[in-house]
């Protein structure tokens, strides 16, 4: 079994031999002058395994860490644990990367359905309000139909025309767009809008409606249009 090398014993290795060399020739002198090159080391290197000098050690070059290994160091220790780190960043940046590139797909999917919906929101409001107003524009073709075939006669007209009125105030309606009061109410300037005065026979009558030039509208409470009015004013 061998002997257990103590810090004086590898101190003497340094110089080419060892305490336990030297009793093993007997003769307490280095190795090297028994036809060991000191360059070769020790003469027994081989007998002391890595048990007998530290069983903590990383490497072979005696440092605790690849951490501690300087720049002079040959085991090569420092460069694998650097290459390590490296692959091991690289692998995390390639990570991040295909994470990314799927968020932006993720992104540009979201993109495109929000869009899309958009459209057919738009597209179905539109074409229910077409089909509120399809039956205004038949009205109005038998309204017109029907003066053709007697022109001397224009009530059909007049009623047909009266029909195409109401329903297309209807279809306004379906939508919440109403037509705002005006003549007989008084002038209230959020919803009306006074183009003209005219003089009024009494005082009661000052700051009241007396015609409208124009229907203004509301959209579920919301002035869409304001009523352009003629106002009583006293003299």
């Amino acid at each position: 079994m061998n002997k257990h090398i103590d810090n004086d014993d590898l101190q003497n290795a340094e110089n080419g031999c060892c305490g336990h060399c030297k009793e093993h020739n007997g003769e307490h002198k280095c190795c090297g002058g028994h036809g060991h090159n000191k360059e070769d080391g020790c003469c027994c290197k081989d007998k002391h395994n890595s048990s007998d000098i530290d069983n903590d050690k990383s490497c072979g070059c005696g440092c605790s860490s690849s951490s501690e290994c300087d720049d002079d160091c040959e085991c090569g220790c420092k460069d694998k644990s650097e290459i390590s780190e490296v692959d091991k960043l690289l692998a995390e940046n390639k990570k991040l990367h295909n994470d990314l590139l799927l968020v932006v797909a993720d992104m540009q999917n979201l993109k495109k359905r929000t869009e899309q919906d958009l459209k057919n929101g738009r597209d179905y409001i539109i074409s229910s309000m077409v089909k509120k107003f399809l039956p205004v524009a038949d009205n109005l073709k038998r309204a017109l139909n029907a003066y053709e075939l007697n022109k001397n006669d224009i009530a059909p007209l007049v009623e047909g025309i009266k029909m195409v009125s109401d329903e297309f105030m209807k279809s306004l309606a379906d939508f919440g767009v109403i037509p705002i009061k005006a003549i007989g109410e008084k002038f209230d300037p959020n919803v009306h809008q006074a183009i003209s005065n005219v003089p009024c026979k009494n005082d009661k009558d000052d700051g009241f409606i007396a015609d409208e030039i124009q229907t203004g509208y509301t959209m579920n409470g919301k002035v869409i249009k304001e009523s352009l009015v003629a106002v009583y004013k006293k003299s």
